[in-house]
């Protein structure tokens, strides 16, 4: 490279089209800064505005002053492909065998010998290739009547365009059969020998390029110097020269490792990572090819320390063993120059092994060597921000560990599959995990846990990593005497926890199994009973265990379980597994039971980040048992991870072993404390009366279970033990032989996580009292209801809270006498008007005189109607004399209906 290349660089306007919208010309390598060498393989493409089918002639086009023959291609475009003919011979020469290395394909020399074999194709005399020193043509053979034996030979080019044989070749080069002799001809290269300055025109425009080495445009860089064991390691190589083919991205292989070391592959993969059968070593070409310096990628594996794993970009050897030291590294775009060694998926050919030793030093050598280290990094978790934790809202957890982040180039995440992976885990109380059980087998295999060849146990996250030898259809796990791990009652829950997702499968049905002699090795484990707990059930999830499957544990000695697998597996490597018995509920000693485990699977907050972060809340174990089913919906291997906290208000421990710097492991924890409160209940008003809409409001955060969705509880007849209505202090419910509802009430949530919930319940106007079958009217009763708050913030647990029966009183039902009024028809009368009432009541007339003494009680039954009732009392008042004239109406009961109305009569 000499100093000259800035003034070149300076006229070279990267990435554009040069010249008017009639006829553009482009060069490839002049989006690199315009250098190339080597047997770099230089597009050229003169653009316009020409349709296809219109035939404008070949465009001019010269490079150092000599002809640059074009052909018109699919695209309506002119293209035209060139190289140096010095280091495409180089090139060509690394083939082995057709096809392999940088075949160029058949290359004749001079014009002469590339005039005579393009005349022997197309029977037609040619002088089309005057000026340059050689052609490569795509066919094998040699430059004579051998050549075109019809095998495609060249290694590079693998995208061009095929040329427009109507007008293309037509308008190019004359042939007798265009169709025939396209496919034999195209694409070709012209050859020329450069000196260091390239300069191609098209009529007034130009592109001036530099030939030679790119040692100083050459470079590698990594994503980090500081990598954890198993980390992915992202390698970026800068060169314009290894760019071979500007049509498609370009492959490299480098072997790193055995008797190879130092093997240099082109395309031994395509760019889709599939193997192309190219194993040609180029190494010992470097020279010829100008690339001693920037050719070769040398890597320090460390015996293990870094290892070369399958990608994307192509397989560690090239039978597809698996057990070489290849890393191939594919070019980003189709002419960038730049090569990578991750795939797609952001996985890298390059890795730190998982047991790399903390302080490794490394060295990758491109052009410089540049320093790796492999170790750990110290972790914080952050779980305790000072704040009320309050049941139903999410708490925040982070995690800060840069061991956790292997990839720079993704948002990583922890996962309870990923046999590498360190879980932030709670346990609490005492549940049956893969640590207590005895054994985990699959077909004829058998392996008591902790067995560090096939069955290790991370006691840490309660998994088993479970390494298969061969093909299996089930998984068995061995819980042994499994009855005496368990909390087996009535008033427990006891469900399986359990995460098979790393056997890959969609579907498996799981069963118990029961027996009173151990369950063994095998396919076909010793046993009597074996139950159905789950069928086609999810790769991962939480369910009950039946009444069925609990009887039969503990009614036999020896018990486990069996996952039963849709079809036959294969051997994968390690695979982590987790089956866990949790429990809920109240014991026979009547001890609370909160077993359970709960694993964060926490997310990156960003790429490279090595921040992780997720939330956890919880319902309480005492306000759940409340709500059928509740204890399903947890969700215990998450991100967002829902748990059960006791209603004593213990602390809640989030702990993650931490591979710490110094290269021990410390338990990093965090502490939260569940916060409770005592619940209130209110009713809208003071007083009713019979048919009215009572509102019900209960203030409890406790009741909000879950942050996400809007709660609902059922209250008096069917809402169990929670809350329940009463009339008068007593139990307002259904009684067999007694006519009348009990009472419908609901109450909602009003918003996700306010731990406020209200409902609306219209009163009857009859009730059972339990005691008579005979409905009793519910004016005059008080309305109170008794909720039983089974956590408060003063730490007691089942304690009451309890709306007395002196609440709001019911009234009688707004009967209305609407007007009392005096007819002198037949002797006088008195003519009273009712409003609708549908029952039948009692109507009673009181006339007083003016001393204050009664002087006649009249008493009346009315039957119910839906209308105005007119009820007429025979009555005609003494002469001179002042009375008053009351009108009441009372229920069967003696209960006052409608307030009294009152008269002077005339």
């Amino acid at each position: 490279m000499n100093t000259a290349l800035g003034c070149v660089l300076g006229v070279i306007v990267l990435g554009m089209w040069l010249g008017s919208a009639e006829a553009q010309l482009w060069v490839s390598v002049q989006d690199g800064g315009g250098v190339f060498g080597g047997a770099q393989i230089v597009q050229v493409i003169v653009d316009g505005d020409d349709e296809l089918a219109e035939v404008e002639g070949e465009p001019a086009v010269t490079i150092n002053g000599n002809a640059l023959r074009m052909v018109q291609v699919t695209d309506a475009r002119w293209h035209a492909y060139f190289a140096d003919i010095n280091a495409a011979r180089a090139a060509d020469a690394t083939a082995d065998m057709v096809g392999t290395g940088l075949d160029f394909g058949t290359i004749c020399g001079g014009d002469s010998d590339a005039n005579t074999l393009l005349g022997t194709l197309t029977q037609v005399p040619q002088d089309y290739f005057d000026g340059t020193g050689g052609v490569a043509f795509p066919l094998g053979g040699v430059c004579d009547a051998t050549y075109g034996n019809g095998e495609q030979a060249v290694a590079v080019l693998n995208r061009n365009r095929d040329a427009n044989v109507i007008h293309g070749i037509g308008q190019s080069i004359d042939a007798a059969s265009p169709a025939e002799t396209a496919p034999m001809i195209w694409p070709f290269v012209q050859l020329y020998d450069f000196g260091s300055g390239v300069t191609i025109r098209h009529d007034d425009q130009s592109v001036a390029l530099e030939y030679g080495s790119a040692q100083d445009h050459a470079a590698i860089s990594l994503d980090r110097t500081f990598y954890p064991p198993g980390a992915d390691i992202h390698i970026e190589i800068t060169n314009p020269l290894l760019n071979i083919d500007p049509t498609d991205r370009d492959s490299w292989t480098w072997d790193l490792d055995g008797d190879d070391r130092g093997r240099t592959i082109y395309r031994a993969f395509d760019s889709r990572g599939e193997p192309t059968g190219n194993a040609a070593d180029i190494s010992g070409s470097f020279d010829e090819l100008g690339c001693q310096e920037t050719c070769l990628l040398d890597v320090e594996l460390g015996g293990g320390i870094l290892e070369a794993v399958s990608n994307g970009n192509g397989e560690t050897s090239l039978d597809g063993t698996g057990n070489a030291g290849l890393i191939t590294l594919v070019e980003t775009g189709s002419n960038t120059g730049v090569f990578v060694s991750y795939d797609s998926g952001n996985e890298s050919a390059l890795q730190a092994s998982a047991g790399a030793p903390r302080g490794s030093v490394l060295d990758i050598t491109y052009v410089d060597s540049q320093s790796i280290t492999v170790g750990s990094s110290d972790a914080t978790l952050e779980f305790d921000d000072g704040g009320a934790w309050v049941s139903g809202t999410r708490k925040p957890v982070i995690l800060h560990d840069g061991d956790v982040n292997r990839n720079t180039k993704q948002k990583d995440e922890i996962s309870v599959t990923d046999p590498l992976a360190v879980v932030p885990t709670i346990i609490t109380g005492s549940p049956l995990t893969l640590v207590d059980a005895a054994a985990i087998a699959t077909t004829d295999q058998h392996w008591a846990l902790g067995n560090t060849e096939h069955a290790e146990i991370d006691a840490y996250g309660a998994r088993a990593l479970y390494t298969p030898e061969a093909q299996f259809d089930g998984v068995i796990v061995d819980f042994g005497r499994m009855r005496d791990g368990m909390s087996i009652s009535p008033r427990v829950d006891s469900l399986l926890n359990y995460d098979m997702r790393s056997l890959g499968i969609r579907t498996l049905d799981i069963y118990v199994l029961a027996g009173n002699t151990p369950i063994t090795e095998g396919r076909d484990p010793a046993h009597s009973a074996k139950i159905p707990i789950a069928m086609g059930a999810a790769p991962r999830n939480l369910i009950e265990i039946t009444g069925s499957g609990l009887d039969a544990i503990a009614s036999h000695e020896y018990a486990g379980l069996e996952f039963e697998l849709p079809g036959i597996l294969m051997p994968v490597g390690t695979l982590p597994l987790v089956a866990d018995i949790v429990s809920f509920g109240i014991n026979d000693d009547g001890a609370r039971i909160t077993d359970q485990v709960i694993r964060l699977e926490l997310k990156e907050t960003g790429r490279d980040t090595s921040m992780f972060a997720g939330t956890l809340e919880f319902m309480l174990a005492s306000q759940a048992a409340a709500t059928a089913g509740a204890y399903s919906d947890l969700a215990t291997i998450s991100d967002h991870a829902m748990m059960v906290a006791d209603s004593a208000q213990d602390d809640v421990t989030l702990d993650y072993l931490d591979r710490a710097n110094d290269g021990a492991d410390r338990i990093v924890s965090g502490t939260s404390v569940p916060r409770v409160h005592t619940g209130t209940v209110s009713f809208d008003r003071a007083e009713y009366s019979t048919s009215d809409l009572v509102r019900v409001t209960l203030y409890d955060a406790d009741l909000n279970t879950n942050s996400s969705t809007i709660e609902s509880y059922s209250v008096g007849f069917g809402g169990g033990e929670l809350l329940v209505l009463t009339l008068s202090g007593i139990v307002w419910t259904e009684h067999p032989g007694c006519d009348a509802p009990g009472p419908d009430l609901r109450l909602v949530e009003t918003s996700e996580s306010s731990g406020v919930f209200a409902g609306e319940l219209k009163l009857p106007r009859h009730w059972c009292d339990g005691e008579s079958t005979t409905p009793r009217n519910v004016a005059g009763t008080k309305i109170g209801i008794t909720y039983a708050d089974y956590a408060t913030d003063t730490g007691h647990m089942d304690s009451t809270v309890f709306e007395p029966g002196d609440g709001p009183r019911i009234n009688p039902f707004p009967l209305v006498i609407k007007s009392v009024k005096f007819a002198d028809t037949d002797g006088g009368r008195i003519d009273v008007t009712v409003s609708p009432y549908g029952e039948s009541f009692e109507f009673i007339v009181q006339i007083t005189g003016d001393d204050g003494i009664v002087e006649r009680i009249i008493e009346q039954s009315v039957p119910g109607a839906e209308v105005s009732t007119h009820i007429y009392i025979k009555w005609r008042p003494g002469a001179g004399t002042d009375n008053t004239v009351e009108a009441f109406a009372l229920d069967g009961n003696g209960i006052l209906l409608a307030s009294p109305y009152t008269i002077m009569a005339p």
